[in-house]
C-alpha cells in the first residue's frame, strides 16, 4: 500500500493486514514499520512488487491539507498529480 502512514492509508494497511500479513506499506519518510517512497520521486523498483508476487496496489497517498495546498498549489500538484499518475504508469508497466 502506497501511503500507508497517512490518515486514510493506516486504516486501510491495518484492516489489510488481518487478511494479507505480508502485504507492504510505504511512507514518505520510511517509518518503521513501512518502506520509504516519496511520490515526488515515487520508483517502484526497490519494493520488487512482481519478485515478491503481489497482485495489486493500493494507492492512499496525497498531501491532503487544504491549507498547504492553496499554501503550495505547484508542491501539491507535484504529489497529488504528477507523481500519481508516475505511480500509475509504473504500475501498468508491471501488468
Amino acid at each position: 500500500m502506497i501511503g500507508a502512514s497517512g490518515t486514510v492509508g493506516r486504516p486501510l494497511w491495518n484492516a489489510y493486514r488481518q487478511t494479507f500479513p505480508d502485504c507492504l506499506g510505504t511512507s514518505q519518510s520510511g517509518e518503521h514499520p513501512w518502506l520509504s517512497l516519496d511520490l515526488r520521486h515515487a520508483d517502484l523498483g526497490p519494493l520488487q512488487l512482481r519478485e515478491h508476487g503481489y497482485q495489486a496496489v493500493i494507492v492512499a497517498a496525497a498531501r491532503p491539507l487544504i491549507g498547504d495546498c492553496e499554501r503550495d498549489p505547484v508542491a501539491t500538484y507535484e504529489v497529488n498529480v504528477r507523481g500519481t499518475l508516475d505511480l500509475v504508469g509504473q504500475i501498468s508497466a508491471l501488468g
